[in-house]
C-alpha cells in the first residue's frame, strides 16, 4: 500500500514537472512570437517580462505548429522513405559523405529561412520594393499564402532534424555531425515561434471611436494595433492623412468606444488609398 502511494505521488510529481515545463516553453515561445509580430509590423509596445498575453500566444503557437506538422506529414514520410532507401543502397563511406552533404544543405536552408523571416519589418508604414519583399509583406498582411508555405517547410525541416539527431544519438552517441545537427535543431526550434509571430500572428485590429485626448488633432479612424499589460499602440493619421504609430498608456483608452474591427490588409489598403 505504501509502495502504491509512493508511486502515485511520484507520478503526480512527474506530471506537475511536465506541465510546468510545457507552460514555461509555451510562455517563451509566446514571447518570441509577440516580439516577432512587433518587429514585422514596426511596433514598439514596450515589452515586459510578465504578461499573460505571452501564454495565449504560446499555446496558439503550439496549436498552429501541430497543424503545420499535420500538413507536413506527406513530406516527412517521403523524406523518411528516401533516407531509408539510400541507407540500404550506399556503402558506409558514401553514406557518411551523403550525411555530411545533407547536413550542409540543412544548414543552408536554416540560414535561408532565418534570412527570409527576418527580412520582414515595418510592414505597416514602409512600402516594400522588390518581388521577394513585396511577397513577404503581403504574407504578413494576409494577402497570400507565402508565409504558410514557409512555415510548413520550416516545421518539416525541424521535425526531420529532430528525428535525425535521435537516430544518430541512439546509434552512436555524440560525435561532430550529431553536435552540428543539434545546433541546427536548436536554431530551427527558435525559428518556428518567430515565423508564427511574423506570418501567422493576429491580423485583426480594433477601430476606435477617437484617439485619446493627447492626440485629439488626428483624423479618424484610429486603429488599436497592439496592446500589452500597460501600453497600447495606435495607428493614427494626422491632418495631412499621413499615418504614424503612437504609444500610449493603456488607461488612456478608458471611455473610448470600439466601433469595429479591421484586418491588417484592409487597414493598409485604406492607408494606401489617396
Amino acid at each position: 500500500m505504501a509502495a502504491s502511494a509512493a508511486g502515485f505521488a511520484e507520478t503526480v510529481k512527474s506530471i506537475g514537472v511536465g506541465l510546468a515545463t510545457a507552460s514555461g516553453v509555451a510562455y517563451a515561445c509566446g514571447y518570441l512570437a509577440r516580439r516577432a509580430r512587433a518587429r514585422a509590423l514596426g511596433l514598439d509596445p514596450g515589452f515586459v517580462l510578465v504578461d499573460e498575453a505571452y501564454v495565449f500566444a504560446g499555446f496558439r503557437f503550439v496549436l498552429l505548429t501541430l497543424l503545420a506538422l499535420l500538413v507536413a506529414i506527406p513530406l516527412l514520410l517521403a523524406a523518411h522513405a528516401v533516407a531509408r532507401r539510400l541507407s540500404t543502397m550506399l556503402r558506409p563511406g558514401a553514406h557518411a559523405a551523403a550525411e555530411r552533404l545533407c547536413a550542409f544543405v540543412l544548414a543552408l536552408a536554416t540560414l535561408g529561412l532565418f534570412a527570409i523571416t527576418l527580412e520582414v519589418k515595418d510592414a505597416l508604414l514602409r512600402p516594400a520594393s522588390g518581388l521577394l519583399s513585396v511577397a513577404l509583406r503581403d504574407a504578413v498582411l494576409g494577402r497570400n499564402a507565402v508565409g504558410v508555405a514557409i512555415t510548413i517547410i520550416a516545421t518539416a525541416l525541424a521535425a526531420c532534424a529532430v528525428y535525425w539527431v535521435g537516430v544518430r544519438w541512439a546509434a552512436g552517441g555524440a560525435n561532430a555531425l550529431t553536435l552540428v545537427l543539434g545546433v541546427l535543431v536548436t536554431l530551427l526550434l527558435f525559428l518556428l515561434p518567430i515565423q508564427q509571430g511574423v506570418f501567422w500572428a493576429d491580423r485583426f485590429v480594433r477601430v476606435l471611436e477617437r484617439a485619446p485626448d493627447e492626440n485629439a488633432g488626428t483624423a479618424s479612424p484610429v486603429w488599436l494595433v497592439d496592446r500589452s499589460r500597460d501600453k497600447v499602440v495606435l495607428l493614427v493619421r494626422d491632418a495631412a492623412k499621413k499615418p504614424k504609430l503612437v504609444t500610449f498608456g493603456a488607461d488612456k483608452l478608458d471611455g473610448i468606444a470600439v466601433t469595429g474591427t479591421s484586418s491588417l490588409d484592409q487597414l493598409v489598403g485604406s492607408l494606401e488609398r489617396p
